[in-house]
Order: C-alpha cells, then structure tokens, then sequence
C-alpha cells in the first residue's frame, strides 16, 4: 500500500523545501536516536521548530501508537500532543526505520490525530513518526516509533465524517432507530425492527420500562415545583420523560399510547423553564451548577424530542419546537463551549483527553448532534442543524479515535474499574447511536472486542468489590452487565454471555431494548475454561492473578504499577497488593471514597499509607492526583505451577518536590499455587543517612500484629497469615481504627461512608540505605481445624529460601542486584535476578537474566526478564528485545503463540522474524533460543496433534445426579471443551429442586456455580436447576460421571 496525499495547491518550490527538510531531518539528533528505537518521548529543545516539553503529561494527548505496539487493529489509530500555532501536521509511515520505504504519508492533517484510510499490511512491522507545520516552516521529526500489525489484526477503516452525516436520516427518528425505508425493508435498525422488538429480544426492557407506568396517572402526575439540586432527583424527572417517550415511540402507530407521548411532552416543556445559565441546572460550578445534572437534562431531552417529533400525531406545534430546540440548543452549545473549543481556562477533549467529566460529556454531545443533525431552525440567533453539523463533525471523528483515553487495545481501563462501569456504559450509548444511524460499528474497535476481559479477571463473577480507585465499593454488576451483554451480543461471544447472565442487564436502560440476542446465544454461555487464570494488561499497569476465573471461592492477588499514576480516579497506589480468597476480601484498600472534594479523601484515601504498600519516614509516599507518579510493570509471567509479576513505582515516590523520594521502589509478586503468595519489595533510600521503611496492611474487620513479623487478617470464613522477612528486628506499626493523615490529623469519611471503620497497620525497618524485605501471604478457611500452610524460611545471608509443602521452592536474592550461588548442599543452583523459583523441572526466574541448576543452564537471557517454563508452557516478559535461552528436556519441534497460531522455526534473518511476528526460535537438542520484541510473550512449546487448541471436545459426556440414594432421570448432558493445555472441561445444568445439600461424592473439583468448588461432606445451597462447571473430564467416550447429594432439610 502506498499513498502520497500532497496538497495539489503546493507549488513545485514547496515540494522541494519539504523534500529538503526531510533529508536534513534524516540527520537530525532525534532521527538518529530513532535508529536505536528508543522508549523515550522527545527530550526537551528550544527552538520554535522543535517539539515542546510538556511538563504535564495529564494536559496532553500521547503518542500513539505507542512504541512497540503489537496492534489487532488495522489500522491502528494514529495521535499525538496538540502543538499551539500549527496549521497541519504531517504524518509518515514507513517499513524501515530510516524511512527509506514510505508506505502512507500526509502532509496537510488539520488536527493532532489521524486515521489511514486503508489497512496496512498484516503480520509485518511499521515505523511512524510525525511533524509539525506553522509561520515559521516544519519542526524537526517526533522520534520514530515501531508497531506491528497482527496477523489476524481486524480491519477498522473510519470513513470520512461526510460519509458518517450523509447516512444520518434526514427525519425523526435519529437515535438508536431510523424511518422506514420503503427501498430498504431489511434494515435492521429501522422502526419497523425497532417497534418489533418488543415482542422479542427487548420484550424484557420493554416491560420493565411500561410497568414503571402501572400506578402514575399520566393526566395527572404532578411535575416537578422547583429545578432539582441533586443528580438522584433530576434522573428520576427525566426518566419519567424518557421512557414515557420510548414507550410511544415503540407504539406509535396505535393511538391507545399517545398519552404516552403527551406525558413526555409536558415534562419536555417543563424542562425548558429551568435555568441553564445558572442555578443547580447549569453546567458550571461558577454558577451554582452540576455538570451531570446540566447533561444529563441536555442528551435525554435531545432523546425525547426525537422519539416524539413525527408528523402521525403532530404531538410538538412550530413553537413547542422552537422553544425545546432553544433550551436543548443552549445546553449542547455550553458543553461544545468546553469540550470542543476549551471555555472557561479549559482545553478540549482532542487536546487533553484524559478530563473525566469532559469525555463522557463528550459523548452526550455527539448524541444530541445526532438528534439534531438535519433540523433547519434557527434559535438563540444560530442555525440549529448547522450547529449540529458542526458539534457532529468534530466530536464523532475524535471520539472514535482516541476511545479509550483511559487506555489501550486490551480492553483495560486505566481510570479505575469503579469508574469504568460508568464510562462503560457512556460509551455503548455513543456507538450505539453512530451503529443506527450511520451503520458505522464502533465496536470493532480493538479496545472495544477486549472490553470484557477487564471485569472478568478485575471484576470476577462472585466478587462483590472493585480494585484500586474510586467507587470501587459501589459496584453495580447490572451495569457491568448491561456493558457485557452488548458486547456479547455484538461479538456472539459465548464467555461473555456467560459472564454477564447473572444477574441480567439492567433494563432501566433503554439502550438494553437493543442488547439481548435472545434464547440462542445465552443457550451457548459458555464458562471460560480455557482462558488464563492471570491477566496483564499492559497498557494500564494491572495484573490479576486468580485460582479460577468461574470459581467464585477462587483465591486472588491483584496488583498495580501503572503508567496512568494517581491521576484523576486513581490513588497513589503504585506497587499496592490487594488479596482475595475463599470469597472475602482480606487485604482492601484502606479507605473509602466519600466525596471527591472531601478532607478524608483527598488526605486519607487516596494517599499511599492508606494502601496495601511501602512509605518511609512517617508516611511519606507517592503523590497522589499525578499523572507523572507512575508505576510500571516489568516482568509478568504465568502457567500452571507460578504467577509472577514485577513492578516498579520509583518515579511515583520521585515526583513530590517536598518529599525526599525513593532511589528504588521495586516491588515484585510471585503466586506458588495453588495458595500462597511471594511478595518482594527491594528498595533503596535516596535521604543521605538512610530511611526507615513502612510496610502498610489494610482489613475490612480484623487485623491482628502477632508478633513483630506476622500479622493474621479475618475476615468471616477467611483468614490471611502474612509473615516478613527480614534481618533486623521491625517494630509494629500498631493496629488502629483511626484513620491519620501524614499530619496526625484524625479524618473521618461521610456521606454513604459515615461511621464506616477498617483496621489499618503494619511494621517498620530500621533506618537504613537500602533493604530487602521477603514477605509470606496465605490464606486459609476460617475453620476449627484449618491452619495456614506451613513456609519453611532459610536465611542464608546473600539469599533466603522459602520451602513449601509441594516441593516448590523460592529463593530471593537479599541484594539489589548481582549474580548468587546457593550454598545450602541440596541446592546447586546459581542465579542473577530478584528470584528463582523451582518444582519439579517447572522453573521461574523473576526480574533476572540467569538461572543455572547443577550444572546446567535453564535460562539465560540477554536483558532482564521474567520468564517461566513449566511443561510445554512458556511465559516471557520484559521490556527489552531479548534473546532467551532455555533448557527443555527433549528439545521442541512445534512453538504456538497465545492464539495458538504455529510459528515457522528458524531463519538466519532475525531481525526480520521478529518484525512479522515478534518471535524467532531455534532448537538444537535440548536447547530452545527465543528472541521476543518487547512485551509479553505467551508460548506453547506442543504439537497440536498432542494439545488441541481451545474449542468444541465433540465428546459425549453425562453426569448421573443421585439425590437421597435416587438416581435422577435422565442423566444430564454436559457441555465438553478442549481447554489448551491437554485437558478437556464439561459444564451443564441439573435438574435439582432448590435448598440445602450435603454432597456425598462429585467429581473431583467440580464448582456450583455462584457457590464454588465443593468435596464430599460440603453443605450447600443451591437454586433450581443449579449450573455446575467439571474443570476437567476424561477424554473416553460415553463418559459418565456422578454426582451424590443428600438434603439436609
């Protein structure tokens, strides 16, 4: 592909002023630099024609895509800061780095974002970069960025914003449906469809919302006697109106339901005599405003006036109209105001995405765009549809551009999960409206078809709390699953649809009249059996790490070291652990967030010493609302035997200029399953002297300090024994209630929060330069005759091993850095890295470059890494290009990636192999050499004849119920599925009464879904025609297993 876009208006002498700045800039520092590839943005220059420093990365849009992006997008998007005073940008994408073979290239970009408008070819590397044009000529070059298109990348072409308008239907209705078109019967977004529904897929939301009708006297419902001074009052007013007007929008050929629409009418009128310009309505807090209220009036009104705008029942007369279009009008033009041109000392969403408030607001307005598009009325001295034609032609564009702000394609959301259910849905309601009325499907988009994988390893069903942030104790699981549905729905994902059944979309919603797919696809729910049970994802900084994903007993450590700092809803919570078992919540975060402006929040919650993490001298930690306080995560790795994830938060300690700061703040997890938890932090001081190092535990109800190493949390049925290791003796940092800020000063949470209590404490170092500190996490039941596992520790000065009952075994170096030799005789075993971890012939080496054992090298890599091998399982991360030796007993015939695509062995061009498919290997005898980009790197190291990929077993399988000595009839048929890793799951449904069993005999590790896994002698409650999930069958015909239970009652 190749395409040359020059401005036909330039003369001959332009074109070869550009020709000769673009071999100057060849020899420019920043395109020499790009010849190394460097990670680095831009250094700082002066000059008028070079980039500009920004200082604060939450006031710009980055660079994307970013550097060594592997992208399933084609193509990808294209964006980068916003330059005060340019004109037009130009962009070059090129095969090579010297940009010798220029495969795109455009010169005349009016905005700081672009989207190719052709796909770019798959499977092969790509280098970009981007330059300025203002009064004063070109700037010299960005520096050059490499990505590489997948194979199977999905091609998400964005067509011109004219071709988008032209589609929108010149008549009402415009949102979420179309007119009829007499030449077009078939569409599927058309009324016809639309009103049809209602007996079918959106019978559910249809009935919800007509009930909310049973006891409201539709003639004489009182409107409201004054504007609304809350968020909670105004919704329940415009819902009145909204869904008084879906209803009739659904029914309108039958006159029995106009009074539905003379409802929604009056309430639209009333609307139209509050003040927009100031008051609790209005958009500004300088006004006494709410920005959500101001909204939230503005898109449901926008709604309304197109559901009931028709010419059947002429429900609006010219000046009913006029007066509705001039309120919604004014509303839209003061959010335009701020998200498009910047009002009021604010920056536009293209320029500064990252404005929480401004992007979902954002949204709203391209929605009321699109109700408005083609009404040509003029009101408050404007043109109406031009406004529209406007408002739509800048926001739709940068809307599908830069979605996600908060993130990246692998569907992780960067402003936390307590916040993301919410933008989630802000976001469905925006590329519903583009679906239905343009047919353009945002939901290709690579973030959008990996959006649910983010609540199912973050969120995981059973789990009643969120994860670092905001909101995260007000999680709404309908709301998630209204999201999970759609998506569902869009993508026929049967894991998805599993995921978000229980419980159902929320039907509040009339967005959901459009998401079931009905009886079909929720037939095929299937649980995901063969999904990893650890998840990174990189580009927000988060790794789960889970004994199950279905299991809702499931043991889980969540961790976080993000790119995305403590900015807006996030804390100062770099490097912070969060654990989870036996359905409790032991470690949590330590406060609550009441009200953002709030003296506890902003000096308690969102402070490090109030997380699960590391401060110093009398909590000093990271700053909190900071984008620069990042962390990063720099090693992952996971298989069966090990998780392991290393991150690193020394800049989130380093940005405070009124704290001393860290020289290291590293911060590694390691899970040894199937129940315990390695936690290392290596840190090192940066005060001259030394600091005393704070280590912070938070419970919900019960911490106790047994000693001055170990502390024990419990929580209901759960407990968590945590064990430190260390040197020198530590001093408690006594258990408490009170929540202190850094000053001593007691803050107390309010608002729904009032009175809520958590115990909150920990242990101190010694002041000192640097220290390694080795802690133990194991959780176990809350039983009479259940006891933690039993960690043997060995100091052994250089490095301490901990020994557990299946055999693993973990050393940790106790220095920062430098190669160890074991000296304890059952253990010869040289490593360089912060640990190694050994079972069996399944090996670890976290965060290093070596591991030797008798002899013989099992790893060796060229840059820092943590890799895992256990059986054909092969688990790289770091954040160079590596090449990795490893030891594998029998050598390797066959390497898959994580989609289980083979990958062609050798070739002499390295280089090459890595730019198509960021892999190259070779093996000889017993030794496999593996070179990997950048990022993670998930193999399998089997033949697929040997390990089938994920997918339908085609086994027959049935599960025999026995209740009360009485064999069921018939037996139940089960679901079967290959998992990935040899194994084959079954799944199903019995046809069992509801109440309480005793389980005499079950397969082994057979999980009642919503209850968790059981063995002979558990009691449990179960529902009708309980579902249940076998993780593993034989793989014989005919198989027939047997579950025994016995009622308790």
């Amino acid at each position: 592909m190749k395409h040359h876009c020059w401005k036909r208006s330039m003369s001959v002498f332009i074109v070869f002023v550009l020709a000769f700045n673009l071999v100057l800039s060849l020899y420019s520092p920043p395109a020499a630099k790009a010849l190394g590839f460097p990670d680095l943005d831009q250094v700082p220059l002066t000059t008028a024609n070079e980039w500009p420093v920004y200082p604060e990365p939450a006031q710009i849009r980055p660079f994307q895509p970013q550097h060594h992006l592997v992208t399933t997008q084609n193509p990808p998007d294209f964006g980068w800061p916003n330059v005060s005073g340019t004109d037009f940008y130009e962009l070059q994408v090129a095969t090579d780095s010297t940009f010798h073979t220029i495969v795109y290239q455009k010169n005349d970009i009016a905005i700081n974002y672009y989207n190719v408008p052709d796909p770019f070819t798959p499977g092969q590397s790509y280098f970009w970069r981007v330059r300025f044009h203002h009064a004063s000529g070109w700037s010299v070059w960005s520096d050059t960025r490499k990505f590489r298109i997948d194979p199977d990348a999905v091609p998400f072409v964005v067509p011109p914003v004219s071709d988008l308008m032209s589609k929108v239907p010149l008549s009402h209705p415009r949102i979420l449906t179309k007119p009829n078109d007499p030449d077009n019967p078939n569409d599927p977004h058309d009324l016809a469809h639309f009103q049809a529904r209602k007996a079918g897929d959106g019978e559910r939301t249809y009935a919800y919302i007509l009930g909310k009708f049973n006891n409201i006297n539709l003639d004489t419902d009182p409107l409201p006697q004054s504007e609304p001074t809350n968020i909670d009052d105004t919704v329940k007013e415009t819902n009145k109106m909204l869904w008084a007007a879906f209803i009739y929008l659904v029914n309108r050929n039958d006159s029995a339901f106009v009074k539905y629409g003379l409802y929604a009418k009056q309430r639209l009128m009333n609307l139209t005599t509050w003040n927009a310009d100031s008051g609790p309505t209005s958009y500004s807090k300088s006004t006494g405003g709410n920005d959500q209220i101001h909204r939230d009036i503005a898109r449901k009104s926008a709604m309304t006036y197109d559901w009931i705008y028709n010419d059947i029942h002429n429900l609006l007369s010219e000046t009913e109209r006029a007066t509705v279009l001039a309120m919604i009008h004014k509303r839209a033009k003061t959010i335009a105001d701020h998200v498009l041109d910047g009002a009021n000392n604010t920056l536009p969403i293209h320029v500064k995405p990252k404005d929480s408030h401004g992007w979902t607001v954002y949204a709203y307005l391209g929605i009321i765009a699109t109700a408005l598009l083609n009404d040509d009325i003029n009101v408050n001295g404007r043109n109406v549809k031009a406004d529209a034609r406007d408002w739509f032609s800048k926001v739709v564009p940068t809307y599908i551009n830069l979605m996600p702000p908060w993130g990246g394609e692998d569907g992780g959301w960067g402003n936390g999960i307590g916040y993301w259910q919410w933008s989630a849905i802000d976001t469905k309601w925006m590329a519903d409206i583009i679906y239905t009325s343009t047919g353009f499907n945002m939901y290709q988009k690579a973030f959008a078809r990996h959006e649910s994988w983010f609540p199912l390893y973050i969120y995981p069903v059973g789990q009643t709390n969120g994860v670092f942030g905001n909101d995260i104790n007000k999680m709404s699981r309908d709301v998630v699953n209204t999201s999970i549905t759609r998506n569902a729905q869009m993508f026929n994902n049967p894991v998805m649809q599993w995921y978000a059944r229980s419980p159902q979309y929320a039907v509040s919603d009339v967005h959901s009249y459009l998401y079931s797919a009905g009886t079909s696809l929720a037939a095929q729910a299937r649980p995901p059996v063969e999904m990893p049970t650890a998840k990174y994802f990189d580009y927000i900084g988060l790794v789960a790490m889970h004994s199950s994903l279905y299991d809702p007993k499931r043991i889980s450590a969540f961790f976080r070291s993000s790119p995305y700092g403590s900015y807006s809803h996030n804390h100062a919570d770099q490097n912070a652990l969060i654990i989870h078992a036996f359905g409790e919540e032991l470690t949590v975060d330590g406060g609550f967030y009441d009200a953002y402006d709030s003296d506890y929040f902003q000096k308690y919650t969102t402070q490090t010493f109030a997380k699960n993490a590391i401060t110093y001298d009398g909590k000093k930690g990271q700053k909190s609302l900071d984008l620069k306080a990042t962390g990063k995560i720099t090693g992952f790795a996971t298989n069966k035997d090990f998780d392991a994830a290393v991150g690193d938060a020394t800049t989130a300690y380093n940005t405070d200029p009124t704290k001393d700061g860290l020289d290291l703040a590293q911060r590694s997890v390691i899970y040894v399953k199937p129940g315990a938890f390695v936690v290392v932090d290596n840190l090192k001081a940066r005060k001259p002297g030394g600091s005393a190092f704070e280590y912070w535990l938070h419970a919900d109800t019960d911490l106790t300090l047994d000693s001055n190493s170990s502390a024990t949390i419990t929580q209901n049925s759960a407990k968590l024994e945590v064990n430190l290791y260390y040197p020198s003796p530590l001093t408690k940092l006594e258990v408490t209630t009170d929540t202190l800020d850094s000053d001593g000063v007691s803050r107390t949470p309010g608002g729904d929060f009032a009175g809520r209590l958590r115990k909150h404490g920990g242990f101190k170092t010694p002041v000192t330069n640097e220290a390694t500190i080795v802690s133990t996490y194991v959780p176990y039941k809350n039983e009479p005759d259940s006891t933690p596992e039993n960690i043997v520790s060995t100091d052994y000065t250089t490095y301490r091993k901990l020994a557990f009952n299946n055999g693993t075994n973990v050393y940790i170096r106790t220095a920062q850095s430098g190669s160890v030799t074991l000296t304890d005789n059952n253990d010869n075993i040289t490593f360089d890295g912060i640990a190694a971890v050994i079972k069996g012939d399944s090996v670890l080496l976290v965060g290093g470059t070596q591991l030797i054992k008798n002899g013989t090298p099992l790893i060796s890599s060229t840059q820092p890494a943590t890799i895992a091998l256990s059986g054909d399982e092969l688990s790289i991360t770091g954040t160079q290009e590596a090449q990795v030796t490893l030891y594998k007993s029998g050598g390797v015939t066959t390497v898959r990636d994580e989609a289980y695509r083979s990958i062609p062995s050798g070739g002499t061009n390295v280089e090459a192999a890595v730019n198509a498919r960021g892999v190259h290997w070779v093996s000889s005898g017993n030794t496999l050499s593996v070179t990997v980009e950048p990022g993670q790197h998930h193999l399998k190291l089997s033949n697929p004849s040997n390990v089938p990929a994920p997918g339908s077993a085609n086994l027959s399988a049935n599960l025999k119920v026995i209740i009360n000595g009485k064999s069921m009839s018939p037996d139940r048929p089960l679901s079967t599925y290959h998992d990935g890793e040899g194994g084959i799951a079954a799944w199903g449904e019995l046809r069992n009464p509801s109440g309480k069993y005793k389980v005499m005999s079950t397969p082994p590790g057979l999980v009642f879904e919503g209850v968790g896994g059981v063995q002979a002698d558990s009691v449990v409650s179960l529902n009708w025609y309980h579902k249940i999930i076998i993780p593993s069958v034989p793989n014989v015909p005919n198989q027939l297993l047997t579950l025994e239970l016995q009622t308790t009652n």
